[in-house]
């Protein structure tokens, strides 16, 4: 909300799948319209933001997309591929834009980053390692935890934003995982909480992940490493981090690079989505962002069921 009116935009009406909820969030936030049923919450704006429970995200964006509304996508974008792909079909027959909230490509740490690995500056990449833990707030638990069904767990949280962050900075895409999740409730009926995995990209390069909800003194971090140099960061994958820092490790010693998160993380998003419906650019993270994301989701998924290798399984023209 901050975000969206900082960007000189209007948040004119509001959705809850309870009109109890609608009316709280409205007055709590001063918009003027609360509702329970969605196309007329819709009625008279330009676009809507996404942030439901995320099975609900594909019904709720094909729905959107129908009345000609610009959609801005929490992630993940969906729970299955068939599904994210019937999205962005339905965003195209509209000419809408579809923006996915990957907000980390907005860190300065990670643009700074992706920038060395662009220009050679840690020579040839050989691996890269990022972690994103957390302790999730018992206000924030719910059905993440207890709902593996209506896509709660670690995996759709958390991994969509890793695995996004390192298809950003490394400009590859992931083939191939493995992993093994945790949870540590009392049945095995709750989403995983902890998942770690391994992943190759297309170019062979190595990646490990670390992603909980359980780890409260963990942090985040990211590195990537050349033969040339390294950049270590830590405290650059969380807003909650704001004072993160990357340092780069080569010949010379190790120096700071780069500074974390700043407040711009939303904002950013924001105002390129904004920016894209009047024709000027695209958004951050397009909805093929969020489908490839979606995709090495569900893999790792699939890995850590079955104890396997899994290939990420992108569909047909997904570029």
């Amino acid at each position: 909300m901050p975000a969206l009116r900082a960007e000189g935009q209007d948040v004119v009406s509001v959705y809850s799948s309870t009109i109890e909820r609608a009316k709280r969030f409205a007055s709590e936030q001063a918009i003027e319209i609360a509702s329970d049923h969605l196309e007329t919450a819709m009625t008279g704006v330009d676009a809507v933001y996404v942030s439901s429970r995320n099975d609900r995200h594909a019904e709720q964006v094909v729905r959107a997309a129908a009345m000609g509304k610009h959609v801005f996508c929490e992630k993940p974008l969906a729970l299955r591929i068939e599904d994210a792909v019937a999205m962005l079909e339905a965003a195209a027959r509209a000419d809408i834009v579809l923006a996915v909230n990957h907000h980390l490509r907005n860190s300065e740490a990670l643009r700074a980053i992706r920038a060395a690995v662009r220009e050679g500056a840690l020579g040839e990449i050989l691996s890269a390692r990022a972690q994103h833990a957390l302790l999730l707030p018992e206000a924030s638990r719910g059905w993440r935890v207890e709902e593996p069904e209506a896509g709660g767990g670690v995996i759709f949280d958390l991994c969509v934003h890793t695995v996004d962050a390192l298809r950003f900075v490394l400009d590859q895409e992931i083939v191939e995982v493995c992993a093994i999740a945790d949870s540590r409730g009392p049945d095995n009926r709750r989403a995983e909480e902890s998942v770690v995995t391994a992943q190759r990209l297309s170019d062979g390069v190595v990646v490990s992940t670390y992603e909980s909800f359980v780890a409260p003194f963990a942090g985040t971090a990211m590195e990537v490493h050349g033969t040339k140099g390294s950049l270590v960061g830590r405290g650059v994958l969380s807003v909650n981090e704001p004072l993160g820092e990357v340092f780069l490790r080569d010949g010379q010693g190790s120096r700071q690079y780069s500074r974390g998160p700043t407040d711009e993380l939303y904002r950013r998003g924001i105002r390129a989505f904004a920016e894209a419906i009047v024709g000027l650019g695209e958004p951050i993270a397009t909805g093929i962002d969020g489908l490839r994301s979606l995709a090495v989701a569900l893999a790792i998924r699939d890995a850590a069921a079955t104890g396997r290798r899994v290939e990420v399984n992108y569909p047909p023209g997904c570029d």
